[in-house]
């Protein structure tokens, strides 16, 4: 009897064991699972809030300004914007990430539905689920041409896409500069300053790194961030140069107009290059042929007609006098600028209108850069490395330590100097003393020593020349 209950007992135990087994890899397997998971846990896409701020048309695009509200975390991956003319819709998907509380603009580019039929643009969130980008459901729609104050795009900044050197597209036909320097010891590298101990030497491409490791940003391409402009006549549309993607070089980021059908008002509506074309005015008096009429045959009093229907010159589009706000007449060489400042003709505004080797003085002329100083090192530091060099012959007024401290002066370092690129002036100070001397603050180090000879250029490309 007591082997039938020990036997019993040992029974009972067993199957105790047994069961607790079995519940320990029912909890693994679930544990496992959880773990395989991954990602899929700590993601929630209902928590991403992703508002349209701005929708319109410019051209034949859509513009749509997105701002990313707190919630979601590292979630997004990016997002799809979905365009409607109420019936059929497309999708264009953009894998860009924006960081909580910053706001990116896109420019959609519509393939299957024609861009006059386009009445609302929606926004949905795109985020990684199982290693693999997955789509969320709508979180904003906006109607075209409807937003948050002013119905303009509303370009990116320099804060809002995490940038601070470097010369970027703004989201709105123009450019936006983030710095063209980083502090002593760091390069650019895609917008960012980062340690220069990291940077490795490579061809010079335009895309906002400084590829060759000598502290400028796309120094090749001169006309990066300058203005532009494409179309004709009313499609006629300005922007900025930008890099191309593959960074080859420089683009006009501007989107030309549409055309619309010709029609007697002094202006190019179809864009061919051609104004009122084939008769269409006949023998109509009209605001913009060169005659003041009162009333002309579209029944308006005339003040004046200059000839044209351009806005800012002192003749308004619809012939009524006005405050100048452009050069009139149209400006040609050898002035093609208009200073709208003054409303002249002049050479040039900035550098890059004078060419690779030129710069544009006070007086809006176009000079040749050249040698504005040089002499003899009196001493360097710290040695075998220099950043700081000193001479009696660097200038001392204050008007030209000021000047030259401006960051567009460079330093060449004549034979036998080991030294042999041209290197960006960070600072020029004078510090007096015996013997009265001032001394200049490199952007970088250079491999020079005392007694050896320096020029300073007005212009890198015209010290890159004489190297």
């Amino acid at each position: 009897m007591n082997d039938k209950r020990g036997i019993s007992g040992i029974i009972v135990a067993l199957i105790l064991i047994l069961v607790a087994l079995v519940a320990s890899g029912v909890v693994w397997v679930v544990v496992r699972n959880i773990l395989d998971r991954g990602s899929d846990v700590s993601i929630d896409p209902l928590q991403i809030n992703l508002e349209i701020q701005s929708a319109s048309k410019q051209g034949n695009n859509v513009l749509v300004t997105v701002k990313r509200n707190p919630g979601g975390g590292d979630s997004l991956t990016g997002v799809a914007l979905t365009m409607s003319d109420g019936q059929n819709s497309e999708t264009i998907s953009e894998n860009v990430v924006i960081t909580e509380g910053n706001i990116k603009t896109f420019t959609l580019i519509p393939t299957i539905l024609d861009i006059s039929s386009i009445t609302e643009v929606s926004v949905a969130a795109i985020y990684q689920k199982s290693g693999k980008n997955e789509t969320g459901n709508v979180l904003d729609t906006r109607a075209i041409g409807t937003g948050s104050g002013e119905e303009t795009c509303i370009p990116n900044t320099c804060d809002n896409l995490g940038y601070n050197c470097g010369i970027w597209d703004n989201g709105c036909q123009g450019s936006i500069d983030c710095g063209q320097t980083c502090p002593t010891g760091e390069y650019c590298n895609a917008g960012t300053c980062e340690p220069e101990a990291q940077c490795t030497p490579s061809t010079e491409i335009c895309d906002g790194t400084d590829n060759d490791c000598d502290s400028s940003i796309d120094e090749d391409f001169t006309n990066l961030g300058t203005s532009c402009s494409v179309g004709t006549g009313a499609c006629q549309s300005t922007g900025s140069y930008v890099c191309t993607v593959d960074g080859s070089g420089t683009e006009c980021n501007a989107v030309a107009g549409s055309p619309s059908t010709e029609i007697c008002d002094g202006l190019d509506n179809d864009c061919d290059g051609s104004t009122d074309e084939e008769g269409i005015c006949g023998e109509e008096t009209y605001c913009g042929d060169g005659e003041i009429q009162t009333p002309n045959d579209n029944g308006q009093n005339e003040q004046c007609d200059d000839g044209n229907t351009a806005n800012g010159d002192g003749c308004s589009s619809i012939c009524l006098t006005e405050t100048p706000t452009t050069c009139d007449p149209t400006c040609s060489e050898p002035t093609p600028i208009c200073n709208e400042a003054t409303l002249e003709c002049v050479q040039c505004l900035t550098d890059p209108d004078c060419g690779a080797t030129g710069i544009c003085n006070s007086n809006n002329e176009c000079e040749e850069q050249s040698v504005v100083n040089s002499g003899t090192i009196y001493s360097v530091w710290p040695d075998g490395a220099a950043i700081f060099f000193d001479s009696v012959n660097l200038p001392k007024s204050p008007s030209d330590v000021s000047e030259y401290s401006s960051g567009d002066y460079y330093v060449r370092f004549l034979a036998p100097s080991l030294e042999t690129k041209c290197i960006r002036i960070l600072e020029l100070r004078y510090v007096g003393g015996d013997p009265d001397r001032s001394y200049v603050n490199l952007i970088t180090t250079a491999n020079i020593n005392s007694e050896e000879n320096y020029e300073i250029w007005n212009g890198l490309a015209g010290c890159e020349a004489a190297v």
